[in-house]
C-alpha cells in the first residue's frame, strides 16, 4: 500500500539526499496524507518504474517539505498538510525538469574557427562575406560580436562591416572598404553564450587592390577590366598582366593609377581615359602600348618610332 512505499522511499531520499533532519512516525504519516492527495494508481506506478521519476520524487519531497522544516520558519507538517493542492506526476517531472535546467553547468565555453577572405570585385560583390563556424558544447546559443577591425573611414556613421546575430559578416558601406584597398582587414571577434562562457577568434579579411574592385572577377583570381585587359591580383597590390608582366600598383587622387613597372625598371602613370597613353616618370614623356596577345608594342612620340617592349 501507500504507506509501505512511503517507508521503503523516504528512508532512500533523505540518505540520497544527505540531509540533517529526523522525520517522526507522525510526520511520515503525514507525508503519506499529502502524497495520497496525488493520484495514487499513477504514484506508485511509476515509483516502481522509472529510476528518474525515484529521484524526481526526492527531489520534490526536500524542496517542498524538508527545506521548510529547515529553514528559520518552521512549519508544522500537518498544517503544510492541509493546505497544500492535490499533485500529480506531471507536477513532479515538470520541477524536476527545472531543478536541472537551473543545477546544469555551464562546462563549455563557445569555440570557433579562424578564418580569413578575399573581398574582390565590385560586379561580382555580395553582401556578406563569410558565415562564422560556431560550436557550443553546453548547447546554449552563441551570441557574436565585432570588437575590433571594423571601422568607418569616410565618417557616415556606417561601419564598413556588420556581424548578424547567425554569423554572418556582411558588407555595411562599401565605401570604407574602397579606402582599405589593396591591405588586409584584421578582425577580433567574441563569441558569449551569456552564462561565463567566452572566447575569441580572429579573422582576415583581404580587400584586393582598386583595379581590381573595379573590374570583373574571372577565375582563380584572375580580373578583368574594361580598359586595362586581363590580369591575375592575389592579395596587395602587385598583379601580374597578360601581357605585360608584374607591375605593382598605386592608385592616386584623380581615378588614375601610377604602376611601378618590374621589367622597364620605372614608375609610369595612366587612368581609363587615357590608356593605352602612359605618362613615364623616367622620362617626363608619353608613350603609346599597342597590346597584343603574343606582346607589347611601344610608341615613342618623342622619337616618332615604334619599338617592342623587352
Amino acid at each position: 500500500d501507500l504507506q509501505t512505499i512511503v517507508d521503503q522511499v523516504l528512508p532512500i531520499a533523505i540518505d540520497t539526499l544527505a540531509l540533517s533532519v529526523v522525520v517522526t512516525e507522525d510526520e511520515i504519516s503525514a507525508i503519506t496524507e499529502i502524497i495520497g492527495k496525488a493520484d495514487p494508481q499513477s504514484l506508485q506506478s511509476d515509483l516502481y518504474s522509472v529510476k528518474e521519476t525515484l529521484i524526481g520524487s526526492q527531489i520534490w519531497v526536500k524542496d517542498n517539505i524538508f527545506d521548510e522544516m529547515a529553514g528559520e520558519t518552521f512549519v508544522e507538517i500537518v498544517d503544510l498538510n492541509r493546505s497544500l493542492e492535490p499533485i500529480s506526476l506531471v507536477d513532479v517531472e515538470n520541477l524536476v525538469s527545472e531543478k536541472r535546467l537551473a543545477r546544469r553547468s555551464n562546462l563549455y565555453s563557445p569555440s570557433g574557427k579562424n578564418f580569413k577572405t578575399f573581398f574582390s570585385s565590385s560586379s561580382t560583390n555580395k553582401d556578406c562575406l563569410w558565415e562564422l563556424e560556431t560550436f557550443d558544447a553546453d548547447g546554449d546559443t552563441i551570441y557574436h560580436s565585432l570588437l575590433a577591425g571594423n571601422f568607418d573611414f569616410d565618417g557616415d556613421g556606417q561601419n564598413a562591416l556588420v556581424l548578424k546575430p547567425d554569423g554572418r559578416l556582411c558588407l555595411q558601406d562599401y565605401d570604407d572598404i574602397r579606402q582599405l584597398a589593396g591591405t588586409t582587414l584584421n578582425l577580433e571577434i567574441k563569441l558569449d553564450d551569456l552564462r561565463g562562457g567566452k572566447s575569441l577568434i580572429q579573422g582576415e579579411i583581404s580587400v584586393k587592390n582598386l583595379l581590381a574592385l573595379d573590374s570583373s572577377e574571372l577565375d582563380d583570381s584572375w580580373h578583368h577590366s574594361d580598359w586595362f585587359g586581363s590580369f591575375y591580383s592575389g592579395e596587395g597590390s602587385w598583379i601580374y598582366h597578360h601581357p605585360m608582366g608584374w607591375l605593382y600598383i598605386h592608385p592616386d587622387e584623380q581615378g588614375g593609377f601610377w604602376f611601378w613597372d618590374h621589367k622597364w625598371d620605372f614608375w609610369w602613370w595612366s587612368k581609363k581615359q587615357a590608356f593605352p597613353w602612359i605618362y613615364r616618370d623616367d622620362s617626363t614623356q608619353w608613350d603609346y602600348l599597342m597590346v597584343m596577345p603574343d606582346g607589347v608594342n611601344v610608341f615613342d612620340l618623342e622619337n616618332r618610332r615604334w619599338r617592342r617592349r623587352e
